[in-house]
């Protein structure tokens, strides 16, 4: 309640990572250290955000074992979150298959990905849900470059471009670092968020002859460095 109070007082929208199904939400997003289902805990949250007019989005990681089920997500969000609006799917990238089934490659993944998610946004138009993932939001506009960046504070209290490169076992963490954050100021390095902030004005080569140049505008920094 009184993360809420603050939220409402700034008036902050809220985007919430979650799987939307609970089997899915269970498994994907578990407690490190308790057995309480996740699912149940968001959906309680999300309702008292809605109760207090703080306007909310979704925002799901989409998997090979799951890909499958994007539309009855759809359809779950529509009759237990009827005033949710906007539902973004994502693929999960690179694919990586520690619990995942090995027989499906990377292409028939993305190619999935492609059919249920065009299947989901009809429906979602039904039900006057925004459904949306990265690549229909960058068909949507003309931009100089991908990403805006970021001001993302990471656990330990470090200032990164990208939220996913939060940790410091990424080997891309100390390039997009450029400041911290302490218990009594904000520490800003300004040589170095240049030096990150230009990163993502960096295009390759091969992008002057892209038709998309305007659109991908580079790729995602965090997919492009990997």
């Amino acid at each position: 309640e009184e993360k809420i109070d603050f939220l409402v007082k700034h008036h902050v929208e809220v985007g919430v990572s979650f799987e939307l199904l609970p089997d899915i939400q269970n498994k994907q997003r578990p407690f490190a250290n308790s057995s309480a289902e996740t699912y149940k805990v968001v959906r309680k949250n999300v309702h008292l955000l809605n109760e207090n007019g703080i306007q909310t989005r979704f925002r799901s990681t989409i998997t090979p074992a799951y890909v499958h089920r994007l539309e009855e997500m759809v359809e779950h969000v529509a009759k237990e979150f009827p005033f949710i609006k906007k539902i973004h799917f994502e693929p999960v990238y690179p694919l990586l298959y520690s619990n995942e089934d090995p027989s499906i490659d990377e292409d028939m993944f993305y190619d999935k990905f492609i059919e249920h998610f065009m299947a989901a946004k009809c429906i979602g138009d039904l039900y006057n849900l925004d459904i949306t993932t990265a690549a229909t939001n960058t068909l949507n506009k003309i931009k100089p470059r991908y990403c805006r960046g970021e001001l993302c504070v990471t656990p330990n209290g470090d200032i990164v471009i990208c939220h996913r490169s939060s940790s410091e076992k990424d080997n891309r963490y100390d390039d997009f670092r450029y400041g911290s954050v302490t218990d009594n100021s904000v520490i800003i390095d300004e040589v170095k968020f240049q030096k990150v902030n230009n990163l993502l004005n960096y295009k390759k080569p091969q992008c002057d002859r892209c038709f998309s140049k305007w659109h991908c505008s580079g790729m995602c920094l965090s997919n492009r460095a990997m």
